[in-house]
């Protein structure tokens, strides 16, 4: 009876230490950290982009869809983004991520996910291999 406790603890011990170590291990999709923020909180970056503490993170936006030469080779994406109750917008370009080959039509309300980015040329945010969805 004794040796049966014992066996039965040693293997609860082992199925612990399994499933601790399962619960421990992070799939590539777990590790990327998606920070959703508001239309004001991206516009504020945008006018002091020096200051942007997200710069390198993933985020989360919505904001209305549209596009500059989109029949060229090298089209320019934006998002539009207003605060809510504001009189004006704010654009913003973005990179789509390089599998995206699926447009909304402009001017449609769209989740938009990806990297924001200083640009190197200019100074300004962007937000790099971003997917967008839409209803």
């Amino acid at each position: 009876m004794m040796k049966r406790i014992w066996w039965i603890s040693l293997l609860a011990a082992v199925a612990l230490v399994m499933v601790t170590v399962a619960l421990g291990e992070k799939t590539p999709e777990a590790e990327k950290n998606v920070t959703s923020i508001s239309d004001s909180e991206l516009i504020e970056m945008m006018y002091d982009p020096e200051e942007a503490t997200l710069i390198g993170e993933t985020i989360r936006v919505e904001g209305y869809y549209g596009v500059f030469d989109e029949d060229t080779e090298d089209p320019y994406y934006y998002l539009v983004i207003a605060e809510p109750g504001s009189c004006c917008a704010e654009t913003i370009e973005f990179i789509p991520d390089a599998g995206h080959r699926n447009f909304p039509e402009p001017d449609t309300l769209v989740a938009l996910t990806g990297t924001l980015v200083m640009a190197q040329e200019d100074g300004y945010l962007r937000i790099q291999d971003a997917t967008l969805s839409w209803e």
